[in-house]
């Protein structure tokens, strides 16, 4: 949950040794260096900057000759290269000017083949085009090799160089200034003392948080981390997430990097985006083609293969929507819905297959937990259909003897027949369960903002802001769930108790905490997100609606509708064979449509919910990716040079 603690790395290296350290410490993939002229300390602000060298502004002309050309050329990035391009451990100005000549060849050729393909092109003759872009698709993967690793080499270097750009520099000396995991501090020098205890000398020390002003953060929002301390600038953000975590962490980090001070959402995302978007899509069908994609995604992702911009992204997260999958199975398991088709009364050689399901000690156990999210709120009108025995509703939900071919739970459409509409409506109660979820996701995003100003004792505002709004929100939730949304007919001691004292205490500390006019309308803010935000919950009622409608709509212009359908597919015959087909074909195209448009809206909606409703709670995404500086060989093969003593 808490990013790794870092240390602070400082080093001095004399000028003739600079180019061995720098290439000894990127070997170790652990450091990550920072400007040293954003340093606070005075000692460090006289020290002169380095400037960019020629050679940097060389490499970085060479890098873009090459990677345009790869991209021209539509070189594919993919998959693996069985020999790798072989590189000198130290490549010196010599070899850089090799690789220029032989670059110049190769655009020259490629220039050769583009005219040659823009003159089929003008003369209209399909068959030289055709042959010409075989052609260039060769040549593109006859050079890839080089290309590949001439680009691989050269920015290696440029990056080096562009390092260089970050230190300080005395008359003899380089002073290097950086961060580390504390975790791999021995690791590292270890490695130092290895190779030449000399070469370099080294300070690490580990890094504490200096607040301003006795307090952290300043203001009852999310942490900005604004301190005042002799560093150069805060720590990098190292996330320590699983790898299975890493596609929810992409959805985080694209809100915003985690500070170093703050608690990585990652897990928050990862454990409350299933649900929702389960909740959403909830569908069997539906939800095993996700897998199915997904896992494709996932099977291209393991081989690297480069399917363009917008097919990657569905690709890099695959692993992430295999979960949500799997979500939107369960609770299409919960809903009685494949493909939009209503499964509760599928039988199978006279067997109610899903009403065993219903009745087995899984659809206990479901119905019991939907039961406790009930009770959890003492909503007394919900819990009352549930146990009441005179209840048609309990008949329907706890009662095995009736029989009645209804799901585990229930959605937007799918409710028993002999529940008259005036006690209650399935998008009712899924509306009510949808403003469950939203107070339960917002207490949990308010309650890490508490925790978040705990953990750095700062106590005024963690009491004023967080914890105060936790109890005024789950006043107002009490309030609605007992008396209803008429605030008319609420008890006048309940109001004062649950809802009046946490808003005026609320109101009185934040104009002690933080001033008149800013502390009245931080109090109005939070009044008005308890309600706003609670309420943009029910787009969970609305999506699931327009997923099971879409569906069923396809099905209708097919010819029929959703619950008939298990008993006609058991009486059809020959002479309805065109209406198979047609149902068939309507069923497809459904299919593809819920998934590419209903999927997407559900991703879209269920990620609104956490970036905006929850994420803006606590969560300030301020901080910045630890990048240690390295030396990668996906495409070359080298030694690296080891200093000598």
């Amino acid at each position: 949950m808490l990013p790794a603690k870092m240390s602070n790395f400082t080093a001095v290296v004399l000028d003739t040794n600079l180019d061995t350290a720098l290439r000894l410490i990127a070997s170790t993939e652990l450091i990550h260096f920072s400007d040293v002229k954003e340093s606070k300390k005075k000692h460090l602000k006289a020290l002169k900057p380095v400037e960019p060298s020629e050679r940097y502004y060389y490499l970085s002309n060479l890098l873009t000759r090459i990677s345009t050309l790869i991209s021209d050329m539509k070189v594919y990035r993919g998959g693996k290269i069985k020999n790798k391009l072989e590189v000198p451990p130290v490549p010196d100005q010599t070899y850089f000017e090799s690789v220029e000549k032989h670059l110049k060849n190769i655009e020259d050729d490629f220039q050769d083949l583009t005219q040659e393909l823009e003159t089929a092109e003008t003369a209209g003759e399909k068959k030289a085009k055709k042959a010409t872009k075989k052609k260039i698709e060769a040549y593109a993967n006859e050079k890839r090799r080089e290309l590949l690793g001439w680009e691989e080499i050269v920015k290696r270097e440029h990056d080096l160089e562009e390092t260089k750009t970050l230190f300080g520099k005395t008359h003899r000396t380089y002073i290097m200034y950086g961060w580390i995991p504390s975790k791999k501090v021995k690791q590292f020098t270890k490695t130092i003392d290895q190779h030449n205890s000399d070469l370099i000398a080294i300070e690490i020390h580990k890094h504490i948080d200096h607040p301003t002003h006795g307090h952290y953060p300043a203001d009852t929002g999310p942490l900005e981390g604004a301190v005042e301390s002799e560093e150069p600038t805060a720590p990098p953000t190292q996330q320590k997430n699983s790898r299975w975590a890493r596609s929810a962490e992409k959805l985080t980090n694209a809100f915003g990097n985690p500070s170093h001070r703050e608690i990585d959402p990652t897990w928050f995302m990862m454990l409350g985006f299933p649900i929702i978007f389960g909740l959403m899509f909830g569908d069997i069908g539906h939800g095993i083609l996700l897998f199915f994609f997904a896992l494709l995604g996932f099977i291209a992702k393991r081989r690297k293969v480069d399917a363009g911009e917008m097919v990657n992204y569905f690709i890099q997260g695959s692993g992430f929507i295999m979960v949500i999958a799997i979500a939107s199975v369960f609770f299409g398991i919960l809903y009685g819905e494949f493909l939009g088709i209503d499964i509760t009364g599928l039988q199978i050689n006279g067997v109610l297959v899903y009403q065993q399901l219903k009745y087995s000690p899984f659809g206990e156990t479901m119905k019991n937990l939907l039961l406790g999210l009930f009770r959890f709120f003492d909503f007394e009108g919900g819990i009352n259909w549930f146990i009441d025995p005179h209840s048609p509703f309990n008949a329907w939900i706890l009662d095995p003897a009736h029989g009645h071919t209804t799901p585990i739970w229930f959605s937007a459409f799918e409710m028993p027949e002999h529940l008259p509409p005036t006690i209650a409506s399935p998008t009712w109660l899924l509306f009510v369960m949808s403003i469950m979820i939203g107070f339960i996701h917002l207490s949990i995003a308010i309650g890490i903002d508490a925790i978040n100003k705990i953990r750095h004792r700062d106590w005024k505002h963690a009491i004023f802001g967080p914890i105060i709004w936790l109890l005024f929100l789950w006043g107002l939730a009490y309030m609605i769930f007992n008396y209803g949304i008429n605030f008319m007919s609420w008890p006048i001691v309940d109001m004062v108790l649950f809802l009046i004292l946490p808003a005026v205490v609320m109101f009185v500390g934040g104009i002690v905490v933080f001033g008149m006019m800013e502390g009245f309308m931080e109090g109005i803010e939070k009044l008005i997100e308890s309600i706003s935000n609670t309420i943009s919950y029910s787009r969970i009622l609305a999506l699931n609606m327009a997923h099971a409608g879409f569906a069923k709509t396809f099905l209708f212009i097919g010819g029929v509708a959703a619950a008939e359908i298990n008993g006609i597919l058991a009486q059809l015959g020959a002479e309805g064979l065109m209406f198979l087909v047609s149902l068939i074909g309507m069923l497809l195209l459904g299919t593809v449509f819920v998934l590419l448009m209903e999927g997407l809206l559900s991703f879209i909606h269920t990620l609104r919910l956490h970036w905006v409703e929850a994420y803006l709670k606590f969560y300030a995404g301020t901080g910045y990716e630890y990048k240690p500086l390295s030396l990668p060989d996906q495409w070359t093969t080298t030694i690296l040079a080891t200093p000598t003593k």
